[in-house]
């Protein structure tokens, strides 16, 4: 009778089949099998009607003897697993997602809800102090990102890169936070209710009469010192904050993979905190419609701030849309084309605007017939910019960014994100403000200066598309060896 071996297929054998122990020296558990003075269970036909087994070294067993086992009963006598205990067991997942996952995604998501919703209104709030101060214009922003904010930011940076070098992650996350949330509360409790004592005002005084009003906005500062405080420390809380801190924190505890897929939806808890945190501003920006009629007769911020809450509002709005909208491009076309997203909406809503400011009596008859005059035409551009603009750049750009540090060893995501973020953040400010004062000092005024802030705008924003292109090609080639790695790895 010719041998007959049972088996469900290949795949139920024992691993590695063909080496010499398992063709020579079967196992114990297999040698019981063969050689038993009993039937054996599940097999046809016992240990007397298989007189011998001979081991060739060209094949398992002599031509023409009789031998029946099954293939699973060895491998379970062996130790080896069957076929259907082969494989890793599947993790358990609560909508289509791992709960290891969605132990990391719900507590980041929660963050940069309360890190956002701060910002938003610290945002709000510093350019409302330092503009409608006493003494103080708007002709103090400038200076005070070039000769203030733009110094404190490479302070900070030398400092956290010394302190990084010494201290444990969660030890420097909360040494950076502790000085903000130490100086947010020692200004509202003490500092601007004191601010009409300790702000120098009549020693300003005396020095704007003495060098003219070109000086108005150094000496602003001086004499608002507290308020141009609150303006750094809030444009700090952005750069630090937002982008070092809970960026960084995420960059180390998600992939690649985990990131294309969560980031986007990051801002969209997010971008609620955006709209909620607007409508906070305005809500407390218009309490004083309770207090008297005689109230409204003085100036105050608060129309401003009201301003400022709204814009926060439909920036949210149109932010939260567009991060519904960020996986799919992220999915359907990668990261090259949603790093390109945010200069190009720059791009065309930059020449729409500077084209009415610019050319404004040849479209002035054709805006006439929608009621509109090339100034109001250019207002709400001007407005749909910053809205587009701002939504793009929190859903498109800011993940694209941090997706480019993923792939990089742990001590260039610090260090190189800190340099990128604290100091390259403030230094394009005050590169654009450096722009404004040259601009202003030279042609007279901001609107003589129009025609050359379009040329910048133009030139700043094929930069940085060409830039978006190497970048893709840079990031595209790291993401290959890092799966290329990976495949080596398990293999």
């Amino acid at each position: 009778m010719e041998a007959v071996l049972q088996t469900r297929g290949l795949l139920s054998l024992p691993p590695n089949p063909t080496r010499a122990r398992s063709l020579l020296n079967p196992s114990q558990g297999l040698k019981q099998r063969l050689f038993a003075s009993k039937p054996l269970g599940g097999l046809s036909l016992s240990y007397k009607k298989v007189p011998s087994v001979v081991a060739k070294p060209n094949g398992l067993f002599a031509e023409g003897k009789n031998f029946i086992c099954k293939a699973e009963a060895a491998a379970a006598a062996d130790g080896q697993p069957l076929f259907g205990e082969i494989g890793e067991t599947e993790k358990p997942k609560f909508l289509g997602i791992e709960l290891v996952t969605l132990k990391k995604i719900i507590p980041l998501g929660l963050m940069f809800f309360c890190i956002l919703f701060n910002y938003t209104i610290l945002r709000d709030t510093k350019d409302v102090l330092v503009v409608t101060a006493k003494g103080s214009s708007a002709e103090i922003i400038p200076f005070l990102k070039t000769w203030v904010n733009l110094p404190m930011a490479v302070g900070f940076m030398l400092l956290y890169t010394k302190l990084a070098n010494v201290l444990s992650k969660q030890a420097l996350f909360y040494t950076v936070i502790v000085p903000f949330i130490a100086f947010f509360g020692a200004f509202g409790f003490m500092l601007y209710p004191l601010s009409n004592y300790i702000h120098p005002q009549a020693l300003s005084d005396k020095l704007l009469a003495v060098l003219g009003p070109r000086f108005l906005g150094p000496l602003a500062i001086m004499r608002i010192w507290s308020f141009c405080l609150f303006y750094v420390m809030a444009e700090l809380w952005g750069s630090v904050v937002i982008s070092v801190l809970f960026w960084g924190l995420a960059n180390q505890i998600t992939t690649v993979d985990e990131a294309k897929r969560f980031y986007p939806l990051f801002g969209l808890g997010a971008n609620i905190a955006l709209i909620f945190s607007g409508r906070t501003v305005k809500y407390f920006s218009n309490l004083r419609k309770n207090l008297g009629p005689g109230v409204d007769q003085f100036p105050s911020p608060n129309e401003y701030s009201s301003f400022m809450g709204d814009f926060s509002t439909a920036t949210g709005i149109a932010t939260f849309t567009m991060m519904l909208l960020s996986q799919f491009i992220f999915d359907k076309y990668g990261w090259g084309v949603a790093a390109k997203i945010t200069p190009t909406v720059l791009l065309l809503t930059g020449v729409g605007f500077f084209s009415l400011i610019l050319f404004g009596d040849p479209l002035g008859l054709g805006l006439a017939k929608f009621g509109m005059t090339p100034l109001l035409a250019a207002v709400y551009v001007g407005a749909m910019q910053n809205i587009f603009s701002k939504s793009a750049k929190y859903s498109l750009f800011d993940p694209c960014k941090e997706m480019a540090y993923i792939p990089l060893d742990e001590d260039t995501k610090v260090k190189g994100k800190a340099a990128i973020d604290v100091v390259c953040n403030p230094l394009g400010k005050s590169g654009g403000a450096l722009i404004q004062q040259f601009m202003i000092l030279t042609f007279g005024s901001l609107a003589n200066s129009t025609p050359y802030l379009g040329g910048v705008l133009l030139v700043i924003v094929l930069a940085w598309l060409s830039a978006a292109k190497s970048l893709d090609t840079q990031f595209t080639a790291l993401r290959k060896e890092e799966e290329l790695e990976k495949e080596m790895e398990r293999a």
